[in-house]
């Protein structure tokens, strides 16, 4: 997909880290870029700083509702991670092809983890439940302790029943296949 002045994006997760990394880059490409994250976020304050053709839309990802579509959707640093229940994730699976123009893309970075992890800046472990992890996160002054969901195979084979069409799925950024010892899952999608 070409990234010029005419390109509209939104990239949820967007106001820091890699999220926050994606609208700059897309934004220096010459896209509109529309950043979507939680009130509590540094959105407004990126939006501000990028100026023209940034705005900054603070809502969850389960509710969010615009009145434009976009010619690419990025959901980077897996923010459905958080959403735990087949129905939150159905929702915004729905959500995002509601936004997506026609001939649009959508990006999806997902955490994918089959087995346990366990190493000194992070740890996950099963809970019980299939694709559901206690996470631990370990930082210089902190710990982070969450339930998170990673994706599965199965997950992906539900996209389409939202009106999203699977192109491609990739291990890493650097777009390698993905296998099962994959960490990540990168989707590209369509609707």
């Amino acid at each position: 997909m070409q990234i010029n002045d005419s390109t509209v994006a939104l990239v949820t997760g967007g106001a820091s880290g890699l999220g926050g990394a994606t609208v700059r880059r897309l934004h220096a490409d010459g896209a509109a870029v529309v950043i979507l994250d939680l009130p509590s976020s540094p959105g407004e304050a990126l939006a501000a700083e990028l100026g023209e053709r940034a705005r900054f839309v603070a809502t969850d990802l389960r509710q969010f509702e615009l009145a434009s579509t976009f010619d690419l959707i990025v959901l980077a640093d897996d923010p459905m991670a958080h959403l735990l229940s087949d129905d939150d994730r159905a929702k915004v699976s729905r959500l995002i092809t509601d936004h997506l123009a026609p001939g649009g893309r959508v990006v999806i970075e997902g955490l994918y983890r089959h087995k346990p992890v366990q190493t000194a800046a992070e740890s996950w472990t099963p809970t019980g439940v299939p694709f559901v992890w206690r996470a631990r996160y370990r930082y210089e002054n902190a710990e982070v302790t969450a339930r998170l969901r990673s994706w599965s195979r199965q997950e992906v084979e539900l996209l389409p029943d939202a009106g999203i069409r699977i192109e491609s799925i990739w291990g890493d950024f650097d777009e390698r296949p993905f296998r099962d010892d994959s960490e990540r899952m990168i989707l590209v999608g369509a609707k």
